[in-house]
């Protein structure tokens, strides 16, 4: 082999990972979001957040996700809702109530229970 082949081989060897790394998509940041309202009720503060977003540079569908689940203001869909959200893997868990806080500490991590005040 001749040794402008072997470096041209070596160079093409050394560039691979990086151009592979450039055609990778960017990971979008997962949002996760309980609230204890339904959607119609929680739609004013579900706006706001989202402002709030788009004012730290996050564009919903562009390079943020969000995942809302709204429990209609029934307690005991707190639970499932956050066992949802949290089998999602999300980046950040943001909960609109104390019920939404503790359904989602407790579906990240079952062994953890309230304790009282």
């Amino acid at each position: 082999m001749k040794r402008r082949h072997f470096i041209t081989l070596l160079g093409g060897a050394a560039a691979w990972p990086l151009a592979a790394r450039a055609q990778q998509q960017p990971v979008r940041p997962l949002i996760g979001v309980l609230s204890p309202l339904s959607a119609a009720s929680a739609a004013r503060n579900i706006a706001g957040f989202r402002s709030g977003l788009r004012d730290l540079g996050y564009l919903e569908g562009h390079n943020a996700t969000l995942e809302i689940r709204y429990g209609d203001g029934a307690p005991e869909r707190m639970a499932p809702l956050a066992q949802e959200l949290v089998a999602l893997k999300p980046n950040v868990l943001m909960a609109g109530a104390r019920s939404g806080v503790l359904a989602g500490r407790n579906a990240d991590d079952p062994d953890c229970r309230p304790h009282a005040r």
